[in-house]
């Protein structure tokens, strides 16, 4: 899912000429608690990387864009929790995001970073370019 996504559905839905179909969007958007997480979503998922990764040496640090993907990664997670979040909490008047949320985050996110680093070690990258044969 991209951090577009709202923009996207909203296209649609101007576009198809769809007004029924706002409820969703303006839900997500214009309501507290789910304005200022929409507002985090935008600037976590899109925003921050876009102005880190214009710059060219921070790409080639990888604790730089170790951490930026983090940010990314949090952006992401956090997006899906907007999307699915007013539909599972009618009424809330705060943000439903609990202990347990974030226990099944870090799980995961632990769980990712175990199998990217057994995936690494497994089958390490290689320093050499391409090899060609001399005749």
């Amino acid at each position: 899912m991209r951090p577009d996504f709202f923009y996207v559905q909203l296209t649609v839905i101007w576009y198809g000429n769809i007004p029924e179909e706002t409820h969703y969007v303006i839900l997500r958007t214009m309501f507290s608690p789910w304005r200022a997480l929409a507002w985090v979503v935008f600037f976590l998922a899109f925003i921050i990387p876009f102005l880190v990764l214009i710059n060219r040496k921070v790409k080639t640090k990888p604790v730089a864009m170790i951490a930026l993907c983090s940010l990314a990664i949090i952006g992401i997670w956090l997006e899906h929790f907007l999307l699915l979040g007013p539909a599972l909490s009618h009424g809330a008047t705060d943000l439903p995001l609990g202990l347990y949320d974030i226990a099944i985050f870090l799980g995961f996110m632990g769980l990712m970073v175990i199998s990217v680093g057994w995936f690494m070690r497994t089958f390490p990258e290689t320093t050499a370019g391409p090899q060609t044969r001399s005749a």
